[in-house]
């Protein structure tokens, strides 16, 4: 019997799908994981996990419902859409920081350059 995503959700509601998936994940993932790797985490590290990992159950569940109210052609184009939309913020972030760090301030160009001018005359 083929099950759609649309068919599944009458006959279960969307968190138990979301166990559906998440049970089976965690039990193909399980020989690879290596809890004594988290205890080395320092705090930033533990806070970015936890931010990823509810972030994570926050866009399943999403999706779930999003399937419950849109048709499945519009949830499956905002899921096509999304990391390219990601990437791209991203890479205008990244870039966008890195040149506020390249911009130097006139005092750090004048103190880099005297300091640069004084260790040539030493040397």
């Amino acid at each position: 019997m083929r099950w759609r995503r649309k068919e599944l959700l009458k006959a279960l509601p969307s968190p138990a799908i979301m166990w559906c998936i998440y049970v089976p994940a965690l039990i193909i993932f399980l020989p690879a994981i290596h809890p004594s790797s988290l205890l080395r985490l320092d705090a930033k590290q533990v806070a970015l996990l936890a931010y990823a990992s509810i972030s994570t159950l926050i866009a399943y569940g999403c999706f779930a419902e999003a399937l419950d109210h849109w048709e499945a052609s519009r949830v499956s184009a905002v899921l096509a859409i999304t990391p390219l939309l990601t990437i791209f913020f991203v890479s205008c972030l990244a870039q966008g920081c890195a040149e506020a760090r390249c911009r130097p301030s006139r005092s750090t160009c004048s103190a880099s350059s005297a300091r640069a001018s004084s260790s040539s005359a030493r040397g």
